[in-house]
């Protein structure tokens, strides 16, 4: 008997032990099912308000329809989705070599095509969004798409100069400027980081003009050279790029979140999974593949929303604060942002940083690069002043001070050092123009390893524009390599 109510009482206790856990597991169920039911509660669309400042109040002033047309006369053999596209001077798959594009270039499509694209660069503003990470929506155009006009632009430009045929190149160095000005009106760093290459290349393409007609170009088509790459502004407005991130993010955690009613929230499963598969794109921010429950352990360690709010406008104010500083300022050896050292700041949640964590890198590329390109500009802007001078002259200056009153309003600055651009006529006849470089060492005009100008691809003129720490040497912008 005493056996018997000893096993009674273990089957008892045991049945107590079993309801607690189906009652904590049915607790668990109803959490696990109340967090996956949670819908973001969005209070005001970011996006839309981004775009509205883009669309053109006046059609006849807006370039994407123009573009658009541009696009459909894209030569033949061109990747039709842009990632393969090469003006020339490769024989890979959906490339044009040398031949076939000159003679695209002279046929009636060729001249219709480059037409189209010169008036589009002739416009205030691009009329849509650009499709991008903040717009990819499709049948807009699409930021590969200003670049593979920026290259055919290119092409012609070098044509048109080994022809000597100075008016027809300089229209389209003018176009390639234009594009690159489209291109920085889309908010957000994707955008800027594309139009800071398409200046950059513009740039490199204006040197290779000098280079090419030289001294013999004809003063009128100096002072139109000197005013067009002059009137270079694609790097000017990059604050919108900046305030188009912090706008995109913003509209990310509305529709990523619950609101309270007094500016805090918990992320949804639906927001978590949104993230992890899209860190750095609006994505559409649907759950893709995956099913919901998987992102409730994200959405959980995820912070609120007032926290991951304050991290992306600390980011945004670091980086807006950063802008305005001299690249000379910065401390190279370390990451620029303070968001971006290891460790974080503290009072900002881990969490916040984690998800923030791929735009710190991009951060800091593009505000960098705007400041290099700055300085590329301006190197550009005195080459042209020098042949105009020389133009003039029939000499060089010996120094740039020569040029400031009728070339220049004042001597360039390396943007590394706040000091002069290094300027020297060589005995030969020509002149070198340099800067310091990244490493801040002046090598007496030794350029870097794969440095100075020249690339044809806007992603490497891209690169270019930030160079490594193993880049000993210095930034020589003439004589080309």
């Amino acid at each position: 008997m005493r056996y018997a109510s000893r096993r009674g009482g273990c089957l008892k206790w045991a049945l107590i032990v079993l309801g607690v856990l189906l009652l904590l597991l049915a607790m668990l169920g109803g959490w696990v099912w109340w967090r996956m039911s949670l819908k973001a509660t969005p209070t005001r669309d970011y996006i839309a308000e981004v775009q509205a400042g883009l669309m053109a109040n006046n059609p006849d002033d807006a370039a994407a329809p123009i573009i658009k047309q541009a696009l459909a006369n894209r030569p033949v053999g061109v990747d039709k989705d842009g990632d393969e596209f090469e003006v020339y001077g490769t024989e890979e798959p959906g490339e044009l070599g040398h031949g076939e594009f000159v003679a695209w270039l002279a046929s009636d499509e060729g001249q219709q095509t480059m037409a189209l694209w010169r008036e589009a660069a002739s416009k205030p503003r691009l009329g849509e969004p650009l499709g991008s990470v903040i717009a990819s929506q499709p049948g807009l155009v699409q930021l590969g798409d200003m670049r593979d006009g920026s290259r055919l632009l290119a092409g012609a430009v070098r044509e048109s100069a080994t022809a000597g045929d100075d008016d027809q190149a300089l229209e389209n160095l003018e176009a390639m400027y234009g594009l690159a000005r489209l291109s920085a009106q889309h908010p957000d760093l994707l955008g800027q980081l594309t139009a800071i290459g398409m200046e950059a290349h513009a740039n490199t393409f204006a040197i290779e003009l000098l280079d090419v007609r030289g001294p013999p170009m004809p003063k009128e088509h100096l002072d139109r050279f000197q005013h067009i790459v002059n009137g270079a502004e694609a790097y000017r407005g990059f604050s919108l790029g900046i305030d188009g991130e912090l706008a995109m993010w913003l509209d990310r955690i509305e529709r990523s979140y619950t609101d309270n009613g007094r500016g805090d929230g918990v992320m949804t499963a639906d927001g978590a999974l949104a993230f992890f598969n899209d860190p750095v794109g609006a994505g559409g921010m649907t759950a893709g593949a995956m099913p919901r429950i998987a992102g409730v352990i994200p959405a959980v360690l995820a912070p609120s929303r007032s926290e991951f709010t304050e991290a992306a406008e600390q980011l945004h104010a670091e980086a807006t604060a950063l802008l305005g500083e001299p690249l000379w300022a910065f401390d190279t050896s370390e990451h620029y942002l303070i968001l971006a050292e290891e460790g974080g700041r503290p009072g900002i949640l881990d969490g916040a940083e984690v998800l923030l964590g791929a735009m710190k890198p991009a951060f800091d590329k593009a505000i960098t690069s705007a400041k290099v390109l700055e300085l590329d500009i301006a190197a550009t802007q005195c080459l042209v002043a020098l042949h105009r001078y020389r133009r003039d002259h029939s000499e060089w200056p010996p120094t740039l001070d020569a040029l400031v009153g009728d070339y220049l309003d004042a001597v360039p600055v390396d943007a590394y050092t706040g000091e002069p651009l290094f300027f020297r006529v060589e005995a030969d006849g020509g002149f070198r123009l340099w800067s310091v470089g990244y490493d801040r060492d002046n090598d007496d005009g030794r350029a870097a390893p794969a440095g100075g100008k020249g690339w044809d691809n806007i992603a490497a003129t891209q690169d270019k524009l930030v160079q490594k720490p193993e880049m000993e040497g210095d930034l020589v912008f003439w004589p080309r390599p």
